[in-house]
C-alpha cells in the first residue's frame, strides 16, 4: 500500500538517512534504499517457504489515525502489540483533527467528554507529543514492525506555522469585453495582479481568438505602495480583457493551519525545515529502520479555486515551450 507513496519517500532520503533538508540543487550522493525494500530467494525451496510463511516485512500496513493527538502511552503500547500480534507489517500515522471530513467535532469528541474519559490531547509537534512519537518508535522498533509519518497534521502539508509567503494561492479572474476605440481603466489592483487582452473575433454565436492578438497589459500597470492601477487606450476592434488577481489560499483539510505552496521550492522547503527541525533530535535514529517512509495522502485545495503558485509562470515555459499567459484566456469562461 505504501509503495505508492514512495516517490515522495525518495524525494525525502536525504532528510531520512540523517543530513539535513537543503535545496533541491544541492549536490548529495544517491541514496541506498533500505532492504526491506526487495527479497531474493537464493533458491526454488527458499521461494516455498518465503510463501508459505512470509517475513514480517512483506506484510500489510495499516492506517493508524491520532484524532487530535489524543493518545496515552498504554494504549499506543497495546495498539502496536495487537498488530504485531495480528501479523501486520506497519502503519501510517496519520494525525488528524475532530472536524473529520469538513463537518463538526466527532460526536464524543468535545472537551467535556474527553475530561469525562480520562482523555486529554496533546499540542502537535510539542515537546510532549515528541517524547510520545519517540516513545511509539521505540515500541515499534522492538515489536519489529515499521512506521510512517504524515508531513504535518492532516492534508495538504502545512500548519500554523506557514507564513503568507509560502501559503498556497489560488487565482481569479474577470473577464470585460470592450469594442474599441475605447478606454478600459482598473484601480486598486493587489500584488501578483495581472491584466491580460486579446482581440476575438465572433462568426455567428462563436467566439474565437485572433491568433497574434495577445496584449500583456501587466508591465503597464502603475504601482503607488502595494496598490496598482492600469489605463489602456483599446486598439479598434472586439477586445477580450482579462483581469487576474492572486488570493490566498485555505486552510489544511483535516488540519491546523495554512497549506503550504507545492508549487514553490521554497515554501516546500520552509516547511520540511520547521517539520525536521522539530522531528530529528528525537526520531533521527529511528530513520530507515523503524520510520521508514515520509507521506502525503492527497494534494486537495480549496475546491471551485483554481490552484497558483507565483513560480508557474517562470516554470511552465521551461516545461511545455510557450508563455501561459498567451493561453489564459481559456480560464475566462
Amino acid at each position: 500500500m505504501l509503495k505508492n507513496l514512495t516517490i515522495l519517500a525518495a524525494m525525502l532520503i536525504p532528510a531520512l538517512a540523517g543530513d539535513p533538508v537543503v535545496a533541491a540543487d544541492t549536490p548529495r550522493k544517491e541514496p541506498s534504499l533500505p532492504a526491506i525494500y526487495s527479497y531474493r530467494a537464493a533458491d526454488i525451496e527458499s521461494l516455498r517457504r518465503g510463501f508459505a510463511t512470509p517475513p514480517r516485512e512483506v506484510g500489510p500496513w495499516v492506517y493508524w489515525f491520532w484524532w487530535k493527538n489524543v493518545v496515552s502511552r498504554d494504549e499506543i503500547a497495546r495498539e502496536l502489540e495487537e498488530m504485531a500480534a495480528a501479523g501486520i507489517a506497519g502503519a501510517e500515522l496519520r494525525i488528524v483533527t475532530f472536524r473529520g471530513w469538513g463537518g463538526p467535532p466527532l460526536q464524543g469528541m468535545d472537551a467535556a467528554s474527553l475530561d469525562r474519559l480520562d482523555h486529554r490531547q496533546i499540542k502537535y509537534l510539542s515537546d510532549e507529543w515528541l517524547d510520545t512519537i519517540e516513545f511509539t518508535c521505540a515500541k515499534a522498533q522492538q515489536l519489529g514492525l515499521r512506521l510512517a509519518i504524515n508531513l504535518g497534521m492532516g492534508w495538504p502539508p502545512g500548519g500554523p506555522w506557514i507564513t503568507p509567503e509560502h501559503r498556497s494561492k489560488h487565482l481569479a479572474g474577470q473577464a470585460r469585453e470592450l469594442t474599441g476605440p475605447a478606454v478600459f481603466e482598473e484601480k486598486s489592483l493587489g500584488p501578483g495582479s495581472m491584466i491580460l487582452a486579446w482581440r476575438i473575433d465572433t462568426a455567428g454565436d462563436e467566439k474565437s481568438v485572433t491568433p497574434g492578438s495577445f496584449q500583456p497589459l501587466t508591465g503597464r500597470i502603475q504601482w503607488q505602495h502595494d496598490r496598482g492601477s492600469l489605463r489602456w487606450d483599446v486598439p479598434e476592434g472586439r477586445w477580450l480583457i482579462g483581469t487576474f488577481s492572486v488570493r490566498p489560499g485555505g486552510l489544511c483539510d483535516k488540519g491546523d493551519g495554512p497549506e503550504a505552496d507545492p508549487g514553490s521550492r521554497e515554501a516546500v522547503l520552509f516547511h520540511l525545515n520547521y517539520i525536521f527541525g522539530r522531528l530529528d533530535p528525537k526520531l533521527r535514529r529511528f530513520y530507515g529502520s523503524t520510520l521508514v517512509d515520509v507521506a502525503s495522502d492527497s494534494w486537495e485545495y480549496e475546491r471551485g479555486k483554481r490552484y497558483w503558485s507565483p513560480a508557474i509562470l517562470e516554470a511552465f515555459p521551461r516545461q511545455v515551450g510557450y508563455d501561459l499567459r498567451g493561453k489564459m484566456y481559456a480560464l475566462l469562461g
